[in-house]
């Protein structure tokens, strides 16, 4: 799609949510909307993801989310959200024949709840995400490809005794890139959590979950050679979290992932760290710390194995640091500092980026 076409499907999605959901939930006696607009900029240090010789880009950024709560009873919670962004860079650059990607998305998310009985909950959500590029024709870096990606699950949330409650989750899902098919892939996931709140300020989650992958290419065998059948990946993960609030929040967790796959050099272990703190600094000032430590060991050591994951999963070690204030009860301000090491395509090799950013924001 072009930038009009985008552009305009932006507005029209936008416009159909703000005018229609107020009569949608005009049955409902707690049905509300809440809209929250974002505008800014940012300066990437490694547009291009390098390992060396960087390349640095500012770009505008604007963000637009709606949330409402289309049916609301003592038993039931309907609810919609819509998100939109788009990122126009405010010069061009370029290297190795290669564009920065000027991308727009689109994100909308249903759910629906329902409590069967005192202690069981059900719920199903459904997300469809489309991520297009304006500037098409160009060469950008596989990562920063377009893509397409639905997902839709259900849960069930039982309260075993006390502060305990299991829940049990499965979800399906798919990817569809724009340019580099060879990397679409359908999954299915299911996932079974413990929580139980130790005090009344502490709470812990303990759970795990198995994901298995369908990609759309070939398998490889052990000389790099097709296989007849297609990719299939499984996902083993475990993990704990816990949160604590009492003056500040302490938000954070340890995870434990394994990727077994019949593709040669695609098997890994990994340990992953989490870690939130936040803090209001006065009534209107917040401050926020958050970090996510990730190491990976491939089981079959090469290094020329084609590489690309899906969104949100390509994800290494972050660190940001992010600060809020409220000009007044609509208007706020944000200013926020990210280091990011990831994975490059270049297997066991990482680049490095810093973002800046800041934001004018708007609520109502």
């Amino acid at each position: 799609m072009n930038l009009r076409v985008d552009l305009t499907i932006t507005c029209l999605l936008a416009g159909l949510f703000i005018f229609s959901i107020p009569r949608l939930s005009a049955s409902s006696e707690h049905g509300r909307v809440t809209v929250k607009a974002k505008v800014g900029v940012e300066y990437d240090d490694n547009v291009f993801e390098e390992i060396e010789d960087r390349t640095g880009g500012l770009a505008a950024r604007c963000y637009l989310g709606l949330n409402s709560t289309l049916f609301r009873s003592k038993r039931v919670l309907t609810s919609l959200r819509y998100q939109g962004a788009l990122k126009r860079p405010l010069r061009s650059p370029s290297g190795d024949s290669l564009s920065a990607a000027e991308p727009i998305v689109h994100s909308l998310t249903l759910s629906h709840g329902h409590k069967l009985t005192e202690r069981l909950v059900a719920a199903i959500e459904g997300e469809i995400k489309s991520r297009t590029l304006m500037n098409k024709g160009s060469k950008f870096l596989p990562s920063q490809d377009g893509y397409l990606q639905g997902a839709a699950g259900l849960s069930l949330k039982v309260r075993l005794a006390g502060d305990l409650a299991g829940t049990f989750s499965y979800r399906r899902s798919f990817v569809h890139f724009g340019e580099f098919r060879d990397f679409d892939f359908r999954a299915q996931e299911a996932g079974i959590h413990l929580n139980k709140r130790l005090f009344r300020r502490l709470t812990c989650r303990l759970g795990g979950s198995w994901k298995r992958l369908n990609f759309d290419r070939h398998a490889l065998t052990q000389g790099l050679q097709r296989a007849e059948d297609r990719q299939k990946d499984t996902v083993q993960r475990i993990g704990v979290h816990f949160k604590f609030y009492r003056l500040f929040l302490i938000d954070g967790g340890y995870c434990f992932l394994r990727n077994t796959s019949n593709s040669y050099g695609y098997a890994f272990d990994a340990h992953r760290l989490t870690l939130v703190l936040g803090k209001m600094l006065t009534r209107r000032i917040g401050l926020q710390l958050y970090g996510v430590f990730q190491r990976k060991n491939y089981t079959e050591d090469i290094r020329d194995v084609p590489f690309i994951s899906p969104p949100k999963d390509m994800e290494g070690s972050v660190f940001v640091v992010k600060g809020s204030g409220d000009i007044t009860d609509r208007w706020g301000i944000e200013v926020q500092y990210g280091l990011h090491r990831e994975e490059s395509l270049q297997r066991n090799r990482f680049h490095t980026r810093s973002l800046y950013s800041s934001s004018l924001s708007l609520r109502f």
